[in-house]
């Protein structure tokens, strides 16, 4: 938005919504973000912000989880608890999402085909911290038995081939 320019009530949201996002990435993720009708009407743009409370991921949790231990499964995710001073503790629930489908990309890439996984927040009663937990439910973990190969010919013949000749 620049001075002179007409009113446009698209870049206006447009601008409105960057205001909400740049608080919600300084961890203030409740802010709500207002133009102010009165002075728009008078061509004056106004933001009025309430920026709530500034929040923390107070504590990161797995659940469900049998076969990989919870630091396993932290590995694979980018959203962390906070810790003065080393970890800001951002809470950002698209990275949240992709979170989410981090651990489940992992469980299928060690078998688990059926695995279903979500993800629950709670919020404290002063809505300055909040506890992300991920649930998993493993579901079966499929193996491979065996693998066999045949070579068909031109002449329809079907022969095996082994393991060594697969190596060389």
């Amino acid at each position: 938005l620049k001075k002179d320019e007409a009113i446009d009530p698209f870049r206006i949201g447009l601008a409105r919504e960057a205001v909400e996002r740049l608080y919600q990435n300084k961890n203030f993720p409740h802010t709500h973000v207002e133009v102010d009708e009165a002075e728009l009407a008078k061509g004056v743009v106004v933001f009025n912000v309430i920026e709530g409370p500034k929040v923390h991921i107070r504590r990161v949790k797995v659940l469900g989880n049998k076969t990989f231990s919870d630091a396993r499964l932290k590995d694979q995710i980018k959203t962390k608890a906070w810790f003065p001073l080393f970890v800001p503790g951002t809470y950002d629930p698209d990275q949240i999402e992709q979170d989410v489908a981090s651990i489940r990309q992992f469980y299928e890439n060690h078998g688990f085909f059926d695995v279903r996984v979500g993800r629950k927040i709670v919020v404290s009663p002063d809505a300055k911290e909040i506890a992300v937990v991920f649930v998993v439910d493993e579901g079966q973990r499929y193996k491979l038995d065996r693998l066999t190969f045949k070579v068909v010919r031109p002449e329809g013949i079907y022969d095996p081939v082994t393991e060594d000749a697969l190596r060389h």
